[in-house]
């Protein structure tokens, strides 16, 4: 015998993982427009970029986010974005604020849009005008240790 409370916590377990296999599988239509919302994602990114122009703050560039992905077709954004300048960029749940961009300053776009239900997510990382060795070093390192885990994954 179980109690109630027991019952109930078996219950939810039981249907979360099955909630979850369904949801883990996408028919072709649903596959393509996860595949719309990750093209609007790509187009919008390149957008972001040319917002960072001397003195611009990461709570300006994130207030037009919503606005660029409305006009590529999203029907809007997946969650709040998150931009990043400097030593933000180490904070991955940065808030946007009155940070202004600064020449070598790491910048860290995390943003997703929604499509017909769908969310896109994506982070991306670059440098604003230059980049020191360090930095360059450091990207290396990580990057190799991205190959190095996808290959073992062999994605």
């Amino acid at each position: 015998l179980v109690s109630h409370t027991e019952a109930f916590h078996l219950m939810r377990s039981h249907a979360s993982d099955c909630l979850s296999t369904v949801r883990g599988q996408k028919d072709p239509q649903e596959q393509e427009k996860m595949r719309e919302a990750s093209r609007i994602n790509d187009l919008a990114m390149a957008e972001f970029k040319n917002l960072i122009r001397p003195g611009v703050t990461e709570l300006e560039v994130a207030r037009q986010v919503e606005g660029i992905y409305r006009s590529l077709g999203a029907d809007g954004i997946s969650f709040g974005p998150l931009v990043s300048f400097g030593t933000n960029a180490a904070d991955p749940h940065h808030r946007p604020d009155h940070t202004a961009i600064q020449e070598g300053d790491c910048v860290l776009f995390d943003v997703g849009c929604r499509k017909d239900f769908y969310c896109s997510d994506m982070t991306r990382t670059f440098f604003y005008k230059t980049v020191s060795q360090e930095q360059r070093k450091i990207y290396q390192l990580v990057l190799q240790a991205n190959l190095a885990g996808e290959a073992a994954f062999d994605f």
